[in-house]
């Protein structure tokens, strides 16, 4: 499969989506979308899907985020890996909170 037109302008979600056989409603309930229009708006370049949505997105679809977006591979990894890194910063602060509740008890 070629990837011609507006796929090559806008994004290749939708290459990659039938490349792998998925329809879009099946995209969308494995991403856990709750609008049946999103995929489309992204297909079409309406909206965009955000680093976390990417991320899954190219798990899905088992490709890499610079096959989807090839122009945004960067930017999504930076900004995916910041928020691993808060989730990481919240989980040692209760940690260390839990750590410090039971030495007092």
């Amino acid at each position: 499969m070629e990837i011609t037109g507006r796929d090559s302008q806008q994004n290749r979600i939708r290459y990659w989506r039938k490349f792998r056989g998925f329809k879009q409603e099946t995209l969308r309930k494995k991403l856990g979308l709750k609008s049946r229009s999103t995929i489309s708006h992204w297909e079409n370049g309406i909206s965009n899907p955000d680093p976390q949505q990417l991320f899954e997105l190219k798990e899905i679809l088992n490709c890499e985020i610079g096959d989807l977006y090839p122009e945004q591979e960067a930017w999504a990894k930076e900004k995916h890996s910041n928020r691993e890194e808060k989730q990481e910063d919240e989980t040692t602060k209760k940690e260390k909170c839990e750590t410090h509740n039971d030495d007092n008890d």
